[in-house]
């Protein structure tokens, strides 16, 4: 690894990497590590490494590393700086919502701003910044991936219907919902290596009914949702784009 270089792009210090091996694809890009990334934000590195870890700072494993684009830094202070995110209750509401599904039982409080947010502007930066779940990054078997997916329901650019998302992506590991319950349940019975430095499954724990009932996929706007965060911005343009498009139509019904 070369050595700290000033980055023309941002000013932050980095650490240069000609050229750099992820998932089979060759990247050729000026990358900043994780203590860097804290001081530059001004917060802890364990904190740093939740952000990356959760994806709410798109960061990428090199090895043992985790390593973050200057780009990717700008954007996530840009989005910082855009205001308070929703809470997960609203965000899985504003889902929902958009999905068809709306819960006899939910919060007056909850619905009321659900619905304030879907008549105003874009939900798409309010829903970037959400945290409507937690991530496991595990390495099982290679015959237990599917055994993994089979507990949940799919999401992720695997999930999303072709009428909406069209890009021609590398393939990515697969991403599934599963209840606190089976998350702990497997754990017991596959083992996997948690935390993985080369990771063969994401496993999103979710506690919201209607998702986990939704069947083998996702509904489109969970799926959309879950693509916002994604490194490649061929596909978090087509995520901004089907939400928008999806909130324009609930508004017309509201």
């Amino acid at each position: 690894m070369g050595q700290p270089v000033r980055s023309r792009r941002t000013g932050s210090s980095v650490v240069e990497r000609t050229v750099a091996k992820l998932g089979g694809e060759t990247y050729s890009y000026d990358m900043m590590l994780l203590d860097q990334v804290s001081e530059d934000l001004g917060i802890s590195r364990r904190r740093a490494q939740a952000l990356a870890r959760s994806g709410e700072l798109r960061a990428k494993r090199l090895g043992s590393m985790w390593v973050v684009d200057p780009e990717d830094l700008a954007e996530y202070k840009l989005r910082r700086r855009s205001g308070r995110p929703v809470s997960p209750a609203v965000a899985w509401h504003i889902l929902g919502l958009l999905s068809g599904v709306e819960s006899p039982d939910m919060d007056r409080v909850v619905a009321f701003r659900a619905r304030q947010h879907l008549l105003g502007d874009s939900i798409v930066a309010k829903l970037r910044r959400s945290r409507r779940y937690s991530r496991d990054l595990w390495r099982v078997l290679p015959s237990d991936v599917e055994v993994v997916l089979g507990e949940g329901v799919l999401t992720g650019a695997a999930a999303a219907d072709r009428s909406w998302f069209d890009v021609v992506a590398p393939a990515a590991r697969p991403v599934a919902y599963l209840a606190p319950s089976r998350i702990e349940e497997i754990r017991l019975r596959l083992g996997p290596l948690e935390d993985s430095a080369d990771p063969n499954v994401e496993v999103l724990n979710s506690v919201e009914p209607w998702v986990l009932q939704a069947g083998e996929r996702a509904p489109d706007a969970v799926v959309a949702a879950d693509l916002l965060l994604d490194p490649d911005p061929r596909v978090r343009r087509a995520a901004e784009h089907h939400l928008d498009s999806l909130q324009a139509s609930w508004k017309g019904h509201p």
